[in-house]
């Protein structure tokens, strides 16, 4: 695929989806869904944590080379509020708060990361690739990306959020126990990414880790890295998709189902990209 990579963009992707999932969260509490309830939350928990470390550990450190450091700092403090409120979410079930509390701690979490993301997508971000030349911007998406593979999947308020290495060690030492404590979680729209959790699949890992199988732990990854995929396309495309090449996997609505993007796999430094189409084709997977 060729193109530019837009970064305001590809940030946008995730602020698109924390709005969504707050809407869909109002949608299911109305609806008095406890079960649909939850799994939206831990999905806003996984979503968040991915995103804000991600940015610590790329966005706001190339903001800091542009003279934006103040910005930057802001951005961090704004995080460490976000991290707060989601991981109220995270340690608390609606079992014991009761859906009613639980809603409004939700609401919480929601509001800040998205008056957030406001601050960012109208000022921050458009500064800064104005600062970028279009191979800053692309190495910059691809960062990013390759950050939000590293980043823990649940908040840690307690962690270095400097985006240096303190918060990287921080960050894959916390992540194996956060793929622990998801094993026991649904998350919407994650049929396929629900089963990489079962705990078989997971006891084959650490038996192939335990006997330096690479070849399992290769395959493994590929598997996950395919499920990552599958979250992007809608439940009822599936069964097709999976079916074909993982490069070939497309769809027009990512997790959130808001907005009308081309999603689509290049496989370039080991990221995925995003490309968007003004009038996508929803019935285009090639």
């Amino acid at each position: 695929m060729t193109g530019k990579k837009n970064l305001l963009d590809e940030i946008k992707v995730d602020h698109d989806n924390i709005r969504d999932l707050h809407k869909r969260f109002h949608d299911a509490y109305k609806a008095g869904d406890h079960g649909h309830c939850e799994a939206i939350v831990n999905t806003i928990i996984h979503e968040a944590a991915v995103h804000s470390d991600a940015e610590e550990l790329s966005i706001y450190k190339l903001m800091e080379r542009f003279n934006m450091a103040s910005a930057a700092e802001k951005d961090r403090d704004d995080h460490q509020q976000v991290k707060q409120a989601v991981s109220e979410l995270d340690t608390h079930q609606i079992s014991g708060a009761g859906l009613d509390v639980f809603a409004q701690k939700v609401d919480k979490a929601c509001r800040l990361f998205i008056e957030h993301a406001e601050e960012e997508e109208n000022d921050q971000l458009p500064r800064l690739c104005k600062e970028l030349s279009a191979d800053e911007q692309s190495k910059a998406v691809d960062d990013f990306l390759s950050a939000s593979k590293m980043a823990p999947t649940r908040p840690h308020p307690s962690a270095p959020q400097s985006g240096g290495m303190t918060q990287k060690l921080a960050g894959g030492m916390s992540k194996p126990l956060d793929k622990a404590v998801e094993m026991g979680r649904k998350f919407v729209d994650h049929d396929c990414f629900n089963r990489a959790f079962l705990p078989a699949n997971w006891i084959v890992f650490l038996s192939s880790v335990l006997l330096f199988d690479w070849e399992a732990r290769i395959i493994f990854t590929q598997k996950l890295e395919l499920v990552r995929l599958l979250r992007r396309v809608p439940p009822s495309d599936r069964g097709q998709a999976a079916s074909r090449p993982t490069a070939a996997i497309k769809n027009t609505n990512p997790l959130t189902k808001t907005k009308e993007r081309l999603y689509q796999r290049q496989k370039t430094s080991s990221t995925v990209r995003v490309q968007h189409d003004p009038n996508p084709d929803p019935a285009q997977i090639d």
